[in-house]
């Protein structure tokens, strides 16, 4: 089973997000949740982004109407911030997901608003090995971008 989670960095703290699957192609963020703090090395922020794809979670009813509200104040629990709108304002995005053995990081293009779009073909795979896996988080980082409006 293909597992899926997300890294948001800001300046002052990387944030480790699990996804859930409602349904097939359809994720969502919410717990579990990992705040390091920026400067976190790359041997941690591997074991966060690895105990976080051991938590995803497939066949999750997807929130509707009120329950979306929850969710979503649920999902920013342990963040230190009331919405995502201002935890993603000026934040880079990555998405992970495992792929057999390997996990496979996205870098995205982001709007400076919190929003955000998969660049599919700067993906680095890695190895399951914490450090490497860190690593490549650090490096996708480096190949986010920043566009005035996202396709």
């Amino acid at each position: 089973m293909e597992r899926h989670c997300e890294v948001i960095v800001r300046s002052d703290a990387i944030f480790v997000f699990g996804n859930a699957e409602t349904q097939p192609g359809v994720w969502i963020t919410g717990q579990p949740v990992t705040k390091l703090p920026a400067n976190v090395d790359a041997e941690n922020l591997g074991r966060a982004v690895l105990a976080t794809l051991d938590a995803y979670r497939a066949g999750v009813e997807h929130p509707m109407g009120e329950q979306w509200e929850a969710w979503e104040q649920d999902s920013l629990r342990g963040t230190g911030f009331g919405s995502w709108r201002k935890l993603s304002k000026g934040a880079l995005r990555l998405g992970i997901k495992t792929e057999g053995s390997s996990v496979v990081v996205t870098p995205t293009a982001t709007d400076g608003r919190g929003g955000y779009a998969d660049i599919d073909e700067m993906a680095i795979t890695s190895t399951s090995d914490p450090k490497q896996i860190g690593e490549t988080v650090r490096n996708a980082l480096q190949r986010c971008k920043t566009k005035s409006k996202l396709p």
